[in-house]
């Protein structure tokens, strides 16, 4: 036979034997025999079943055993007192009965006894207590489901249920926490509105305060005194009086110049000022 033992699996049978308070306990099988073979079952490998055995195979069916993990054995016995078994069999059914408890992801099912009555087979995937044969009254049986015999975190939870610790004390040290789903921030909690650009308030030209020029490929002067002028001359000539010195602005100019005897030049100066009634220091 080639039957193999899982280092997990081993260690959890060690710790149940010398560090979980069960001072009775002793390692009472793992390999199989050959009745193992001929009934099948967890204490077999896959392999072994295959090659050796009589084609009953129910370890090998359920969604966490099958074809995972073929060449190891799945299962371990423990001989105690019934004082421990006892003890035992109170831990196990605790974890069995709490449907919520992760650890029982990692457990099939285990034969044990509470101490009155027949032995039970605790079933963890089916939910079940069913019954179990009389030489489990002294031994308690334990089958891993195949999938997990090589997970370092499986033989930790086996430990944990053995020594009797407590749900939350597992989850709080072996459960992460879910991660959260990515959120957009929302703009009232995490991002602040962009304060509106502070732009200087724009400087007040008065009528005859500046030259206004207009000059092909350079910046348009705008403001109150463009806006003058064309109100001045009127929207025939100048157009709407929207403030801007443009190509319009600077024909309209010289059109007024022209019909006051001024130097036709386009150029708002002192004198074209003047004959429109403004006085300027220019």
């Amino acid at each position: 036979m080639a039957t193999l033992v899982s280092p997990q699996l081993r260690s959890v049978a060690d710790a149940v034997v010398k560090k979980v308070g069960l001072s009775s306990a002793v390692l009472s099988g793992i390999v199989p025999d050959k009745r193992h073979l001929d009934n099948g079952g967890y204490h077999c490998s896959v392999e072994d079943l295959r090659r050796y055995g009589n084609g009953a195979d129910y370890s090998n069916v359920r969604a966490d055993d099958k074809n995972f993990n073929s060449k190891y054995g799945a299962a371990f016995d423990v001989t105690m007192s019934t004082a421990d078994m006892k003890k035992a069999h109170k831990r196990i059914y605790a974890v069995w009965k709490d449907r919520t408890d992760p650890r029982r992801k990692y457990i099939n099912a285990v034969n044990c006894w509470d101490g009155s009555g027949d032995a039970v087979r605790l079933d963890f995937k089916k939910n079940t207590a069913g019954y179990a044969t009389d030489d489990h009254k002294w031994h308690t049986h334990n089958d891993w489901p195949r999938r997990y015999l090589l997970d370092p975190k499986a033989a930790r939870a086996w430990i944990s249920m053995y020594a009797g610790e407590g749900k939350a004390t597992w989850i709080a040290r072996e459960e992460k926490p879910p991660a959260k789903p990515a959120t957009k921030p929302t703009e009232s909690a995490t991002v602040k509105p962009a304060k509106p650009a502070v732009r200087p308030a724009p400087k007040v030209h008065k009528p005859g305060s500046r030259v206004l020029q207009y000059v092909p490929g350079k910046a348009v002067l705008s403001g109150e005194d463009v806006a003058y002028v064309q109100r001045y001359i009127g929207p025939a000539r100048a157009g709407a009086a929207n403030g801007r010195a443009g190509a319009q602005f600077r024909a309209a100019v010289i059109w007024y110049q022209r019909m006051r005897g001024l130097k036709a030049d386009g150029v708002v100066g002192s004198k074209t000022w003047a004959a429109m009634g403004i006085k300027s220091n220019l």
